[in-house]
């Protein structure tokens, strides 16, 4: 190969050499051989990888007239161990819960992978094994992780501990910053404790940071009907049909709120 490039740019041989090794080599800090940012990733290592196919071709020019039987053998056995290894690892993405799990079979100390575990577990309606899950995550990064405290909040609200869980979803809010979802899901969890006026002060914050954000929109428009805010509930649910002319159920609501407002009054006799 590095001959066939030699001959048609007139680059030494050596000098290709020395260009694609010192490419690879220089891509070694970004490999996870040593551990930067995180230990291991896959994804790190799809262009490095490219080296050790090239290094393979090499050993295989080499190699091949002088052992060709032993050398055949040895490709024969490489190609049967990689697509096995290949096929065994393909296992792990057949779901969340098998991704997760194996991240943490190799690094067990990845807050993260045992916080998306927990999320996973609430998704799938087991909140008190996502509560066992993010108290681990939150055990090994306990100061800046406020992904895991809202994980942790929606695990609570799911077992029915709403107080607790506000406590952790405005906890996560302070140390993490106002994240829209996580004020929806505050919102929610207000309005579902009948505290009106803080669930709208709520959305109203949500509204501001994040206009077009459709589900707190057609949140607050429920909202400001059940406080006798027709005007505000109107303007709400306008702007989830402009964000989203489709939605069946904004178009249904925004009908019923102007057959209100039209409705003639029955005067008393």
């Amino acid at each position: 190969m590095m001959r066939v490039l030699a001959s048609l740019f007139g680059c030494p041989f050596w000098c290709w050499s020395f260009a694609l090794a010192f490419f690879f080599i220089a891509l070694i800090p970004a490999t996870g051989i040593i551990p930067i940012n995180q230990p291991r990733a896959d994804r790190f290592l799809y262009l490095p990888s490219v080296a050790g196919a090239l290094v393979v071709g090499w050993l295989w020019d080499w190699a091949q007239p002088r052992w060709r039987t032993a050398g055949l053998a040895f490709l024969s056995a490489s190609l049967f161990w990689y697509g096995w290894r290949s096929w065994d690892y393909s296992k792990t993405f057949l779901n969340e819960t098998v991704l997760w799990q194996n991240v943490l079979a190799v690094n067990p100390k990845s807050y993260r992978g045992y916080a998306d575990l927990a999320a996973n577990a609430n998704n799938n309606g087991q909140p008190q094994l996502a509560l066992t899950l993010v108290d681990q995550a939150l055990a090994l990064n306990p100061t800046s992780y406020p992904e895991g405290l809202v994980i942790k909040a929606y695990a609570l609200e799911l077992l029915g501990h709403l107080k607790e869980a506000e406590t952790f979803y405005r906890r996560a809010i302070a140390t993490g910053g106002e994240d829209p979802r996580w004020l929806y899901l505050l919102a929610d969890l207000l309005q579902r404790e009948n505290q009106l006026v803080a669930a709208e002060q709520t959305y109203d914050r949500i509204t501001q940071l994040r206009p077009n954000y459709v589900e707190a929109r057609y949140a607050a428009g429920i909202l400001a009907l059940q406080m006798n805010e027709p005007a505000k509930a109107e303007a709400d649910i306008a702007a989830v049909l402009q964000a989203d002319p489709a939605n069946p159920q904004a178009r249904v609501m925004l009908e019923l709120l102007h057959r209100k407002k039209t409705a003639p009054v029955n005067q008393p006799r």
